[in-house]
């Protein structure tokens, strides 16, 4: 019996079915405290009885005399005391209060979380609320925004399916090709395109649909409603949704027709102005921009000067080949003549800048650091409207002139020195019989002072 309540208290089986007292008795002396009576079992009640061996009939007869005697209250109080498991019939109110309590605090509980949680679910549902509103209303802000900008945009701007196919255009893009918006919209940008661009434009785009580059920006011949090219700058970025993959491109298209033929015409202009300048083999001729940067540079300045166009123009400045002594000299002179401080390349402008004309002897540095002299005159280019764009230099090499001007002087002032020195009076005069040249022995023998005899 002990073992088989042990089994039931331990859970290794669900019950077990015994006679009343000795299950009772163990469960007290054992302190079993996880078991209880459950019910009867149905099985023939010999609940308090003892057994008796057969053979002992006058043992049975003094037993049963003895319980006999044995009053209803005297026999319930032994049953209670020796018996102590009860079979648990009908309903047990306290069991059943204690767990309606249970159930009753648990549903109360859990009916006060449910209104803090539908409070708190109200207040996250209408803070959520105004989110998604302000995010609404920013959204149609930012849509209108755009709208607006696509719409008024001073440049081009079209939208292009990854097929190639307009899908929307704003008025300045249709006012560029010439076409009316119904017409536009639906066309394929090959149809718009120089035939010389078409294959690279393909190749640019689908190179952007693979993810290769993620921006353009090139130059692109459009083809104008009436059949004439229009240059354009051309900026386009591909538009991807959340997983990245593409929805359609958004371009800005930008006419520079007008600029592109002035700068055609410019070079053209500039080729036939260096041919000219190659020309003057003997001049150095030098344009520079407003900032001194040399733009221009002839075959003359290589020769005087040892420097090729290749490492000069557009990344030196004159002051390269000038004496740095002069150009301090003259700075300092400048600064004091204009009441500014004058510095570098300023000392070639300042003056021209003005509207008149610089010319100066200069000495130049050689690339091989021998000097040449020359004589440099420096003019201001201006644009249409009088404003200073640049500057022209024009110099001649005058190195043997200075040379043979200063070996005159060389042989007069010994030719002064031997007249003066010997004792016979010499008179020089020209061919036309006018005195040049008179000694102090001859001015001593006329009584003529040479400065007015000359």
């Amino acid at each position: 019996v002990k073992e088989g309540l042990y089994a039931v208290s331990f859970g290794q089986v669900d019950a077990m079915v015994n006679g009343l007292l000795p299950p009772t008795q163990i469960i007290s002396s054992e302190h079993i405290t996880n078991l209880k009576v459950a019910g009867q079992s149905g099985y023939p009640d010999y609940e308090g009885c003892l057994r008796i061996r057969r053979d002992w009939p006058e043992l049975q007869s003094v037993i049963n005399k003895a319980l006999m005697s044995i009053k209803p209250e005297e026999h319930d109080q032994l049953m209670r005391r020796w018996i102590g498991g009860v079979v648990q019939q009908g309903v047990h109110w306290r069991s059943i209060l204690q767990w309606g309590g249970l159930l009753g605090g648990g549903l109360l509980m859990l009916l006060i979380a449910s209104v803090i949680w539908n409070r708190q679910l109200k207040r996250q549902v209408a803070l959520r609320t105004r989110e998604l509103e302000v995010a609404a209303q920013t959204l149609r802000e930012s849509e209108e925004r755009f709208r607006s900008t696509f719409e008024h945009a001073a440049a081009g701007m079209v939208h292009t399916s990854t097929q190639g196919t307009i899908l929307r255009a704003n008025d300045r893009f249709c006012s560029i090709l010439g076409y009316p918006m119904d017409q536009i919209q639906g066309m394929h940008f090959r149809d718009l395109t120089h035939p010389d661009d078409r294959e690279k434009n393909h190749d640019t785009f689908r190179q952007m649909c693979q993810g290769e580059i993620q921006h353009i920006q090139l130059q692109k011949r459009y083809l104008h409603r009436d059949g004439s090219i229009v240059w354009c700058n051309l900026s386009t970025t591909l538009l991807r949704d959340h997983q990245e993959q593409p929805l359609y491109f958004i371009s800005v298209v930008e006419d520079i027709t007008d600029r592109y033929q002035a700068q055609k015409q410019l070079h053209e202009l500039n080729n036939k102005l260096q041919s000219v300048m190659d020309a003057s083999t003997l001049a150095l001729i030098v344009t520079t921009d407003d900032q001194g940067v040399i733009q221009l540079y002839n075959s003359g300045a290589q020769r005087m000067l040892g420097y090729t166009a290749e490492e000069v123009v557009g990344k030196q400045t004159p002051v390269l080949f000038h004496l740095e002594e002069e150009i301090k000299t003259k700075a300092a002179k400048l600064t004091q003549q204009l009441g500014r401080e004058i510095k570098g390349f300023e000392v070639f402008a300042a003056q021209a800048e003005f509207g008149s004309y610089d010319e100066n002897q200069w000495t130049l540095v050689h690339k091989d650091g021998s000097h040449v002299l020359v004589n440099l005159g420096v003019t201001a280019i201006c644009d249409e409207h009088g404003q200073v764009t640049g500057f022209l230099g024009v110099a001649q090499d005058i190195t043997e002139r200075v040379k043979a001007k200063q070996d005159l002087a060389q042989k007069e002032e010994n030719l002064r020195i031997t007249l003066n020195s010997i004792g016979d009076a010499v008179i020089a005069t020209d061919s036309d019989g006018n005195v040049v040249q008179m000694n102090p022995v001859a001015e001593k023998l006329t009584g003529w002072q040479a400065d007015k005899a000359l």
